[in-house]
């Protein structure tokens, strides 16, 4: 998704505990869909220190529509865990979004 100039990260831990949270509150109130994220990479920097972490090649994850180059075509997401948030608030387990 860095291609249309969005990515973002989440720890492992904390999407499976997200999981297992909507799982079990299914059967409760909770449908639809959940997105659970820590972090928006949001410059050319960043994604490149995820790509060095992760060992995955630079060239292998970017494309010519690098955040901060001219981008027309840019497609408008915005990227919200609320949704997730609010359901994990009753349990406080939610970090803010950030």
């Amino acid at each position: 998704m860095f291609r249309n100039g969005l990515l973002a990260t989440v720890d492992v831990n904390r999407l499976a505990s997200s999981h297992v949270l909507v799982f079990e509150e299914m059967k409760n109130t909770a449908s639809g869909r959940y997105i659970s994220f820590d972090r928006v990479i949001r410059s050319e920097e960043e994604f490149e220190k995820l790509a060095r972490e992760t060992g995955i090649e630079f060239s292998t994850m970017s494309t010519n529509t690098i955040l901060g180059a001219s981008n027309t075509n840019r497609i408008g997401i915005k990227l919200s865990n609320a949704k997730l948030c609010r359901l994990m608030s009753a349990t406080n387990r939610c970090n803010s979004e950030r």
